[in-house]
């Protein structure tokens, strides 16, 4: 690793334990561990520096660096070789000489029955507008599922409440639904456009 190199590395060390770094710092420092890796180095004082509250010194850098390579020489190793492409050709047991074959043929199906990304994309914006033209359109054009409402059934409110609460009740079921309660100056929007449009 270079000097300069090697002053990235200490002022990373100063990031975490707060020393000071001047010019002698940098040249010895690099006298003692110039030999190792930049990036190994500077991964190494994070991984110190995570596990440890002591301050870094040139021995711990050199076993952290020893630790870290060896761990990256162990995914290497972890990481399987590339595949080597099958040919049905190649193959000598006929059944496996099948299997691949139509495995190739399935997925050169599944390639070409996918949809162009342009028309996925139409179809999304399409429904996307429909979708914010039923948002942006007032309740009461928007379309009701379902059997007819029985106001009745619904604005009756239970026997034991007082009359006050009946009437309560009764108004915000009918509220709750979209529909006027008919009562004057009721500030609910559905009265008020209700009595606009009398």
């Amino acid at each position: 690793m270079k000097p300069s190199e090697m002053g990235l590395v200490l002022a990373k060390c100063a990031a975490f334990d707060s020393r000071t770094i001047g010019e002698t710092d940098v040249v010895a420092w690099h006298e003692a561990v110039g030999h190792l890796e930049f990036d190994l180095a500077m991964e190494a004082v994070s991984r110190f520096y995570a596990n440890s509250r002591q301050r870094m010194w040139p021995v711990d850098l050199v076993e952290t660096v020893r630790l870290v390579r060896a761990e990256h020489e162990r995914r290497q190793r972890m990481i399987p070789r590339a595949a080597q492409r099958l040919e049905p050709n190649t193959i000598s047991d006929p059944r496996l000489r099948a299997a691949v074959r139509q495995i190739a043929q399935a997925a050169s199906v599944s390639r070409q029955a996918a949809p162009d990304t342009d028309e996925v994309h139409q179809r999304a914006l399409e429904r996307a507008r429909t979708d914010r033209a039923v948002q942006a359109s007032p309740p009461s054009r928007r379309t009701r599922s379902g059997p007819p409402l029985d106001l009745q059934a619904v604005t009756v409110p239970p026997a034991w409440a007082r009359e006050e609460i009946r009437a309560l009740l009764s108004d915000a079921a009918l509220h709750e639904r979209g529909r006027p309660c008919g009562r004057v100056g009721c500030a609910n929007r559905h009265c008020a456009t209700g009595a606009a449009e009398m």
